[in-house]
């Protein structure tokens, strides 16, 4: 959905689209505007996944490839696993596993999964309670981004797609509570039941979102191919548009790996195979139709006819210099 608000930003700018450098400087702030906060973005998970491999890494711990069993709530957890400082619960009961192990910093713990529901009393036993507010605040400012960002995604999907424009305030309600009511039933399933089902929980949906990413990425490549959709002078040049596709499928497999080495597939009940099996025909169909356009313009179509080149896009901007009688400078 983000990639649909970065492309829908454009909207929120008066431009004099009469004015070729005028549409060149938009592009320019644009994109680093989009730019900044992705970096951004890039900082923050990087320091959350600095801070644990840091604070939590053991080469005894790495090895481990057999279940362990908490001695504080009895259940069974799989690897991969950390090496957390030995902590209490909230009723006394000591937090720890019966493979003991010691950090990178010298500190010793027990070999135990880190997920988001024990992440907080992991940080806190090795950093302290300051660590754990921070961490609160980094959450509730993660869930209030993700918040507005989908609710704007879903008014220019609305908009633009469904041309249904509704009140702000009708769509903020609608958008939420479609979204609430799923997430707040498993959070009350995840809560009653223990630790290791709950992150099953969270790791599950950020596995599903990637199945959503080539109905995003996709159709970016093929608007911003069309020259029909961008124009002759701002579609994707000939190489722009090969390195985008080839980072398009990286991407894509990268993903595909994910979900396959995050689903057990031996243990899949054998009612749920055709289901599975037609999810999969639909979702590999809904793929080639929207990449149907991508994969023709790459490859079938003479490329090199379509992309204008410099002395081309000089004369553009120069006959747009002549033809506004002077207002505005050489734009190089």
């Amino acid at each position: 959905h983000n990639i649909y608000l970065h492309s829908a930003l454009v909207l929120s700018r008066d431009i004099d689209r009469s004015r070729p450098h005028k549409i060149d400087e938009a592009n320019k702030y644009f994109a680093l505007e989009a730019a900044l906060a992705l970096f951004v973005s890039l900082l923050i998970n990087w320091a959350v996944v600095s801070v644990f491999a840091h604070g939590f890494y053991s080469e005894v711990c790495s090895q481990v490839t057999d279940d362990l069993t908490l001695a504080h709530t009895g259940e069974t957890v799989s690897p991969p696993f950390a090496c957390v400082p030995e902590h209490k619960t909230h009723q006394g009961l000591d937090v720890k596993s019966s493979v003991s192990c010691v950090n990178e910093q010298g500190i010793g713990g027990t070999c135990m999964p880190i997920g988001l529901q024990g992440a907080q009393s992991a940080l806190q036993a090795l950093m302290g309670r300051g660590s754990t507010i921070l961490w609160a605040i980094g959450l509730l400012a993660a869930g209030q981004s993700s918040t507005m960002t989908g609710t704007y995604a879903g008014q220019f999907v609305m908009e633009g797609f469904l041309q249904l424009e509704i009140p702000n305030w009708v769509r903020v309600g609608l958008t939420r509570a479609i979204s609430l009511i799923p997430a707040v039933t498993v959070a009350l399933v995840s809560q009653s039941s223990n630790s290791a089902t709950a992150d099953a929980f969270d790791e599950l949906l950020n596995v599903l979102q990637s199945l959503q990413l080539p109905f995003a990425l996709l159709p970016l490549l093929v608007f911003t191919n069309s020259e029909e959709i961008m124009g002759k002078r701002y579609k994707n040049g000939r190489i722009l548009r090969k390195v985008g596709f080839f980072c398009a499928i990286l991407v894509l497999c990268v993903n595909a790996y994910l979900v396959y080495n995050t689903f057990s597939f031996k243990s899949i009940s054998p009612p749920l195979i055709p289901l599975i099996l037609a999810f999969t025909v639909v979702y590999l169909y809904c793929l080639y139709r929207i990449s149907k356009d991508a994969v023709i313009d790459l490859f079938l179509t003479d490329t090199e006819s379509g992309d204008a080149t410099e002395n081309e896009k000089e004369k553009l901007i120069t006959s747009a210099e002549v033809k506004d009688n002077g207002h505005y400078g050489t734009t190089t």
